[in-house]
């Protein structure tokens, strides 16, 4: 019997074909929805947006998985026993066909819906707008982490050669260091810091993914140059492939997302584990 397939989905991927073709395939196929696609969703002309993004899954939500949000994940202590399972908001998964119900009344004209629907755009955009004022602080976080590679090292990057043994020691004590003071700093952790799966934590994943993505940047001079609105996607994406590494893979049109996705995943797989982090 064929095992269900459960992917995170990437925005992008919404209202691509692909994603009819790959649900209507298989009713083993799930398709996982974060707080971010749907941030996205609404961000913008909320009810120009939201119907269009939203019309795929409308003919499928029985294939929809909806995940918790990502401050709540953040302060999970992630016990490997049932990884996936916690991830999973119940609530909202088994609502979203009441959801698509919601929206295509809204569509015709239900005055109440579209005042809901506008509400939850307003807090897309206000919380956009946040994660775009970010990007400049990991802007030059980008600019700090390439000085403590050696210009030989950053070569490697460059010519995507692979990593020495003293450069992977480095970026996983880069991960670790992030990561534990980002916990220090969570509002709704406590004692969180001496979890023996240290490796399962949204936070380090999360860490680890923007990692890698900051290694590409080195490997292109660094970020300097960079539009806040494209670190600000950057941000977005890394948040997609660092829930996409608990289940079986990210749909999305980016490449980009698709490669640090199989990095982490060897990382997590190969090397982390070993190490028992």
């Amino acid at each position: 019997m064929r095992k269900a397939v459960k992917k995170v989905i990437d925005a992008n991927y919404l209202q691509d074909d692909m994603l009819a073709q790959w649900l209507s395939s298989s009713n083993k196929n799930f398709a996982i929805l974060t707080d971010y696609a749907a941030m996205e969703a609404y961000k913008g002309d909320t009810l120009a947006s939201i119907f269009k993004s939203m019309e795929i899954l409308s003919h499928y939500p029985d294939q929809v998985l909806v995940l918790k949000n990502t401050s709540t994940v953040c302060g999970m202590k992630m016990d490997m026993k049932g990884l996936r399972c916690c991830l999973l908001d119940d609530a909202q998964t088994k609502g979203f066909k009441r959801y698509c119900s919601n929206l295509r009344k809204a569509k015709n004209g239900d005055i109440t819906l579209q005042e809901v629907l506008l509400c939850l755009g307003k807090k897309a955009n206000d919380h956009m707008a946040k994660t775009l004022r970010d990007a400049e602080i990991i802007r030059e976080a980008i600019g700090q982490i390439r000085f403590t590679y050696s210009q030989e090292e950053r070569s490697i990057f460059r010519t995507r050669q692979p990593l020495t043994i003293a450069m992977g020691k480095k970026l996983l004590q880069h991960v670790v260091y992030v990561t534990a003071m980002l916990l220090n700093r969570h509002p709704q952790i406590q004692g969180i810091l001496t979890s023996h799966n240290f490796s399962n934590l949204f936070i380090f994943r999360y860490v680890l993914c923007s990692y890698l993505n900051t290694l590409g940047w080195i490997s292109e001079g660094g970020a300097k140059g960079a539009k806040p609105t494209t670190i600000r996607n950057d941000l977005v994406d890394m948040n997609y492939v660092a829930f996409a590494t608990y289940f079986d893979g990210l749909l999305t049109k980016d490449k980009k997302a698709i490669m640090i996705y199989k990095q982490a995943k060897y990382l997590l797989d190969k090397v982390i584990v070993q190490n028992k982090m």
